[in-house]
């Protein structure tokens, strides 16, 4: 995945984020079956090359962010 997409994918999961009512859900959204990342990335190739990204860590401590205040609201 270049550049490009992966500051797209973070500005997707970023509003996808702002949405979700917990970690589950932006995870469906986003990387789940017929997620954005699928849509961004849809060849194996490109997915495994964003793991690797800056982006990749970002959008994983999103995520890490919504459990623990779901944790925290429950």
């Amino acid at each position: 995945m270049n550049e490009k997409r992966a500051k797209e994918a973070l500005k997707i999961a970023k509003k996808l984020a702002k949405a979700a009512k917990s970690a589950t859900d932006f995870h469906n959204a986003f990387f789940g079956v017929g997620g954005k990342f699928g849509e961004l990335s849809p060849e194996r190739a490109e997915r495994e090359a964003f793991l690797k990204t800056r982006q990749y860590q970002e959008i994983f401590q999103i995520r890490a962010e919504l459990e623990k205040s779901c944790k925290v609201a429950s």
